[in-house]
């Protein structure tokens, strides 16, 4: 598990209303969080209908006809 060394940032009344983190951390934290949506989208792509080239080429010009 990764450790999060962290800053608490209070107001007056002593309420805890920010954290600060170090640029390393956020970026350990960033890199995991784009791993999970890339599994999440590869795991959709499993389940997707297979095309042929020429069926995704077909499929590209339409798309690009309709923008």
């Amino acid at each position: 598990m990764l450790e999060i060394k962290h800053q608490s940032v209070m107001s007056e009344s002593g309420e805890v209303t920010a954290v600060i983190i170090d640029i390393d951390t956020f970026k350990k934290i960033e890199a995991i969080i784009e791993d999970y949506g890339l599994l999440h989208f590869m795991q959709e792509a499993e389940s997707s209908e297979v095309l042929e080239r020429n069926e995704a080429l077909q499929y590209l010009q339409s798309l690009e006809g309709s923008s």
